[in-house]
């Protein structure tokens, strides 16, 4: 909801919810729920992470591993590149708050990029620590941007990998329950409709899914 009322439903938005959408799908059926959030967000995540997520290093979630080793250490390198940890980065300028850029005259899309306050993109620099810029003197990528869910800097969030388990023992949301806008089942319904997602509930959907493996 709070995204919804902070941006619309304008093209980036949209996009943005049915990523939001989809990832939940993937932890639903997966049992491994990947967000990221920064200390002070009083919810579960700033965003759910999933396949259409992108990675500092520049290639998406699903080029990454994701495997929770039995010491609960998490494996996640790239295998497109020497990124060694999926990092979660903005993929959008909606994401950052400047909503107003893709309707900018001959604004790319598939050009932009998360800036370091050296003014260069996240691509621009090293994706590994300590992060160095290839273009400048840039030590390390510090944002020039804040998160639209709970206005932190980048390098304050982290990406979290947890299981189902892990996530009803804290007594955070799962399942049905951890879908954008599932608080207010008729307006997460008018969304999806609007989205064009799957008009099942969550629930309806995986059960569904389940029956057709069986």
């Amino acid at each position: 909801m709070q995204l919804v009322e902070q941006i619309g439903m304008a093209p980036g938005s949209k996009k943005m919810l049915t990523w939001e959408f989809n990832h939940a799908y993937e932890a639903m059926e997966s049992g491994i729920y990947v967000t990221w959030k920064s200390e002070q967000m009083r919810e579960d995540q700033c965003f759910r992470v999933g396949s259409d997520s992108r990675c500092f290093c520049g290639h998406l979630f699903k080029t990454h591993d994701k495997v929770i080793q039995k010491n609960g250490r998490v494996k996640n390198n790239c295998n497109s590149c020497e990124c060694k940890a999926f990092q979660f980065i903005p993929r959008r300028p909606e994401e950052v708050g400047q909503h107003w850029l893709p309707r900018r005259k001959g604004f790319n899309i598939n050009t932009w990029g998360a800036s370091c306050v050296c003014k260069h993109t996240h691509q621009e620099h090293a994706p590994n620590r300590p992060t160095r810029c290839k273009t400048c003197s840039c030590a390390g990528f510090n944002s020039d941007f804040a998160c639209i869910s709970c206005n932190q800097k980048f390098e304050e969030h982290e990406t979290i990998y947890e299981t189902e388990k892990e996530r009803q023992a804290d007594r955070k949301t799962i399942r049905e329950d951890y879908f954008p806008l599932a608080a207010n089942p008729e307006h997460q319904q008018a969304v999806m409709n609007n989205l064009g997602i799957d008009s099942r509930t969550p629930e309806q959907r995986y059960l569904d899914e389940m029956r057709i493996d069986e």
